[in-house]
């Protein structure tokens, strides 16, 4: 970034870049995931979250993350990064979906509704 710009304005260059990169084959949505996706079913081949681990509130990961699948085509992937392989807990309110979130991910336990087989996991 350079000398002077603010995030704001660095922010909106990658977003014009983006645009005159994908125009016509993208659009912007803008929504509360905690609400819902506004997509239908089997919709997406991947679904991508990125740096929400502490935004979301603890009882709202499973929901959250079965409206992830939801939008996801049978076979398509589901993708949640931050910034580190393992969830630390910030305090111990946060520790039940420390273990939750790291057990699920670590089993496999994350499934569609009514899927027979769960989405493999890499380890």
């Amino acid at each position: 970034m350079a000398a002077g710009r603010t995030v704001g304005e660095g922010a909106q260059t990658l977003v014009e870049r983006f645009l005159a990169t994908w125009s016509g084959r993208t659009r912007f949505v803008r929504a509360n995931l905690l609400q819902g996706l506004p997509f239908a079913d089997d919709r997406f081949d991947f679904v991508h979250q990125r740096a929400l681990a502490w935004a979301v509130p603890v009882r709202s990961w499973p929901v959250l993350v079965q409206d992830l699948v939801r939008v996801a085509a049978p076979g398509g992937w589901v993708e949640l990064v931050e910034g580190q392989a393992e969830f630390e807990p910030a305090a111990p309110r946060r520790s039940g979906c420390t273990s939750s979130c790291s057990d699920s991910a670590r089993h496999g336990d994350w499934t569609r509704p009514g899927s027979s087989s769960a989405p493999s996991t890499a380890t």
